[in-house]
């Protein structure tokens, strides 16, 4: 029983949750990278147009082709929230007047543990309520 239980891992553990959560967030900043990259690279190019069609020729006609495709390229990726939870509560807590970065992260911190946490508490409680000892009058 020794060797081939530590091996496993259990599926709704925290680790497997929080490596997610990571994963996920991520994988939406490398996707706002690469969104924040063509937009870039959408204005250079842009700009060398402008100054490559002062007179048309093929070089024009080459720079509009790029700015071209930078356009639907930028305009097919949409932005991707990294934590959706976070930053919503974050915002709600900046219209209360808190720091919101400081409780984006409270809640990136939080979150993994919060509904773990909830259910044990409940499951105190229940118990507490269904097995109480009961005064005689």
């Amino acid at each position: 029983m020794g060797s081939c239980a530590k091996g496993r891992r259990r599926i709704g553990s925290h680790g497997p949750q929080a490596a997610s959560i990571d994963w996920l967030e991520h994988e939406a900043q490398r996707q706002n990278r690469a969104i924040a990259t063509a937009q870039a690279e959408l204005a250079e190019a842009k700009k060398r147009a402008a100054q490559e069609c002062v007179k048309l020729g093929p070089r024009c006609q080459a720079w509009q082709t790029r700015v071209d495709k930078l356009v639907t390229e930028v305009n097919g990726g949409a932005s991707v929230t990294v934590n959706p939870k976070a930053e919503a509560i974050a915002r709600i807590a900046n219209i209360a007047g808190l720091d919101q970065l400081k409780v984006q992260e409270f809640v990136k911190a939080i979150d993994p543990v919060s509904m773990p946490l909830f259910l044990e508490a409940g499951s105190i409680l229940f118990l507490m309520t269904v097995f109480a000892k009961r005064r005689k009058s």
